[in-house]
């Protein structure tokens, strides 16, 4: 009886442990109640434990049939990509495998016996390592869920390599149970040596893959920051030749208005109308800037953007209200580049192409809503709003980037598909909320 009760114990513990950690891992559908998927996963995972203990009192190969079961239920009911799931059921199972022959064989070395021999059902080897096997399995779910962030992982291929490591590990550690040396003593000791082996390089791994990536990540980001700034400077030298055309062009209308104004209180009418025609005949092929606003940086980047349009045929409508202060200039810059080209990039796939991009204010927030045509609902497709470029290493820093400086001003940023063709993302940033750089 006290058998039948400390195993079922054992088994709900770790239903729930495995339940839990799936859940941590991935997180439940928006149409699934997440106590609920918990109570169902451990629940079954109890029935499953239950039901291979009167079978055999170690799972050996059962524990692949365990895996199918965790993956289809992660299928079903968690978020995630495929790989994603592969993965870390892999590793759950890893560490089911490596918790058992950890707890087992320490036991087994205490007693002096074969794994097997060594934990018969209603003995006190079998309670003292069953315990300890809960005790290592919770340490390694736990270490798992913690390091998730740092193994966040979209790639496939990146994704793929690193599932081949618990993969293989899972392999390694139900074979070495059933190894048939006549030697208990030795067989035991070898076995332990070669499951912390495996333990040992399978960390390892895991840390040089994380490593190489970031390594990866953060090279990717210094070519994207440095493609920033090597634009930057190209257009400091327009942005000032603009300022100084705005600036010569408001001293000169300031001195026509002067002299038409006291034309006119001559009574000297008709001479004032020729030096309006004068002044407009030889102003009217400059470059004069459609947005005038009191940033000068802002100035130059949304004409630049509309003259980008008008030569490849998209509509753009752009509109600056208020004084637009409180943001970097830089911040402003980088975050109005990679938002315009990704609607520009949209816009220039569909026939009727357009963009509208309107910039407000009021006294601590500013509002940035950028809008374009779209050949298809984004939102359906691509609801997390990944690039879609080839080249997803280098592209996709473009979103990151402006995740960045809306988080920065302790922002917001939300997209609305307002019908299949059209597409609006709405910004929104703390002007006092400034984050050192």
């Amino acid at each position: 009886m006290i058998s039948v009760i400390f195993e079922s114990a054992i088994n709900l513990l770790q239903g729930v442990l495995v339940t839990v950690y799936l859940v941590k891992c991935f997180g439940c559908k928006k149409q699934f109640n997440s106590r609920i998927v918990c109570i169902a996963g451990t629940i079954i995972t109890f029935i499953y434990l239950m039901i291979s203990n009167y079978i055999v009192y170690f799972e050996g190969a059962a524990i692949y049939i365990y895996m199918i079961y965790s993956f289809i239920f992660s299928l079903i009911l968690l978020n995630g990509t495929i790989l994603e799931k592969i993965f870390y059921n892999l590793l759950m199972i890893c560490c089911l495998a490596c918790s058992t022959l950890l707890g087992g064989g320490m036991v087994s070395l205490v007693v002096k016996k074969d794994f097997l021999n060594a934990i018969p059902v209603g003995s006190v080897s079998r309670y003292v390592g069953a315990t300890l096997v809960q005790i290592i399995l919770i340490i390694f779910l736990a270490l798992i869920i913690k390091l998730k962030k740092l193994l966040m992982e979209k790639d496939d291929k990146y994704m793929a390599i690193m599932t081949i490591i618990p993969a293989v590990s899972v392999i390694v550690c139900c074979f070495l149970v059933y190894r048939t040396d006549k030697n208990y003593e030795i067989n035991v000791i070898y076995t332990f040596i070669a499951l912390t082996g495996v333990v040992i390089v399978n960390i390892i791994s895991i840390l040089l893959l994380i490593m190489e990536h970031r390594l990866y990540e953060q090279k990717m980001q210094q070519q994207v920051m440095l493609s920033a700034y090597q634009q930057k400077e190209k257009d400091i030298e327009s942005i000032l030749d603009m300022q100084r055309e705005n600036s010569k062009q408001r001293h000169d209308i300031k001195n026509v208005i002067i002299l038409i104004k006291e034309l006119i209180q001559d009574g000297k009418y008709d001479k004032a109308v020729e030096m309006i025609d004068k002044y407009n005949y030889s102003n009217r092929n400059n470059n004069i800037t459609e947005i005038v606003s009191d940033n000068i940086v802002l100035n130059y980047l949304l004409n630049r953007k509309i003259s980008q349009c008008h030569d490849a045929g998209i509509d753009m409508c752009c509109y600056v209200l208020g004084s637009v202060t409180g943001i970097d200039d830089m911040d402003m810059y980088i975050l109005l580049e990679n938002l315009c080209d990704n609607a520009i990039e949209a816009a220039i796939q569909c026939s009727n192409a357009l963009v509208r991009l309107q910039i407000s204010e009021d006294n601590d927030n500013m509002y940035i809503d950028i809008g374009n045509s779209t050949r298809f609902n984004v939102l359906e497709s691509n609801p997390d709003m990944n690039t879609t470029k080839q080249d997803k290493g280098l592209h996709g820093f473009g979103l990151m980037n402006i995740r960045d400086i809306i988080n920065r001003y302790n922002g917001s940023i939300h997209y609305e598909q307002q019908g299949d063709n059209y597409l609006m993302c709405r910004c929104k940033l703390h002007k006092e909320i400034n984050a050192e750089r």
